[in-house]
């Protein structure tokens, strides 16, 4: 009796980790609410504003859906879920200057931006913790 082969299992899907790029927002600093952008923007490979890439390199891959902001002394800033077709890349992202960056990444910009706590005005100052 002869035995079938047994077909291998196909390989798992794996993701692209970035880096990731809009091809809309400000230039120097992270989107902000205040930006009027939609609340869904095209994710790009590679940085589409760069002139020496392939025009083909730099099509949309993926959506960036905004799903909320974040406290900044400058203003809120918007925070992204990013898609890949019909799949979704783990974390929570911002765009600064165009390129996404993955929430953790992104802390020191950002925690530059926020307001310090302000001491009691008995003196006290809040533990640094």
């Amino acid at each position: 009796m002869p035995h079938e082969p047994i077909a291998p299992d196909p390989p798992a899907l794996v993701l692209p980790i970035g880096p990731f790029w809009s091809s809309c927002g400000p230039a120097d600093g992270p989107i902000r609410g205040r930006d009027n952008l939609p609340g869904c923007i095209g994710l790009h490979p590679v940085d589409p504003a760069d002139a020496s890439i392939p025009f083909r390199a730099s099509w949309q891959c993926g959506i960036a859906y905004a799903v909320g902001r974040m406290a900044d002394r400058r203003g809120p800033v918007v925070v992204y879920r990013l898609t890949l077709g019909k799949s979704e890349l783990p974390g929570r992202w911002i765009c600064v200057g165009r390129q996404f960056m993955e929430l953790g990444e992104a802390a020191e910009y950002v925690g530059e931006g926020r307001n310090p706590p302000s001491p009691d005005h008995y003196g006290w100052e809040p533990a640094p913790y």
